[in-house]
């Protein structure tokens, strides 16, 4: 407990360095790392950032144990952070984001935690829907769209849906100083996300999460958890608090 305490309390110095308005506190406690990350005994939070292995082929496919764990069962937001040296620094390139939609409720979610957040000037956002069998068939379900220009009315193939939902995120990020551009592709979204990213040398993903009970949890592992295993970037998974 000393060692941890000490540790948390270095992190506090590193992030307060880092973060200068932010009010920034530390804390250890006696149980396992995944049960203090996913449900704090004295908070409740709405983003969990936690590392991952590396960024080998390896290091990335299989994550660690508490990695996995806070990523299937949190109850908010989680990030699976993956270090950047020129991210960190400022130097080089823009910040590159890229962010998956399919046109749930829960893209919706990923599409405003992305709006959301302060950027710094030049920012790039590249909007991804990534065409499947299971993207098309999420259009048929009543509700699932909170936006109306993202509903399907059934007069257009899920292709067309797609380029009008990816089109109408972008405007709206664009709208915010974010430099926006979209993509549709038909593929598999497990590995089209991360092959994407990384020719892109995006610096972190965004996605929706379907949710925190346990068929949901099952469900996270066809594409979130996937994505999150296999990206070389940091990789945020929002879900709706």
């Amino acid at each position: 407990m000393a060692a941890a305490k000490t540790l948390a309390a270095d992190g506090e110095i590193l992030v307060k360095a880092r973060f200068l308005g932010w009010k920034v506190t530390h804390a250890a406690y006696p149980v396992s790392p995944s049960e203090a990350l996913i449900q704090p005994p004295d908070f409740t939070p709405d983003l969990v950032i936690v590392g991952s292995h590396g960024r080998s082929a390896l290091g990335r496919l299989v994550m660690g144990s508490v990695s996995q764990s806070v990523l299937a069962y949190s109850t908010c937001s989680v990030r699976v952070s993956r270090g950047d040296e020129k991210a960190a620094s400022g130097v080089g390139a823009p910040t590159r984001l890229i962010l998956g939609i399919d046109g749930s409720v829960n893209s919706a979610v990923a599409v405003s935690a992305v709006a959301g957040r302060a950027w710094s000037a030049g920012t790039e956002v590249k909007v991804i829907a990534v065409i499947n069998a299971q993207f098309v068939s999420a259009l048929f379900m009543p509700g699932s769209s909170p936006h109306p220009s993202w509903m399907w009315t059934g007069d257009d193939d899920g292709e067309s849906w797609a380029r009008r939902a990816v089109k109408t995120v972008t405007r709206e990020l664009s709208a915010i100083g974010l430099i926006a551009s979209t993509l549709v592709v038909v593929g598999n979204p497990k590995t089209y996300l991360v092959e994407e990213a990384e020719r892109w040398e995006a610096h972190c993903i965004f996605l929706g999460a379907k949710g925190h009970n346990s068929i949901e949890r099952l469900l996270l592992g066809s594409v979130s958890a996937a994505v999150a295993a296999r990206a070389h970037c940091s990789v945020e998974i929002v879900r709706q608090g």
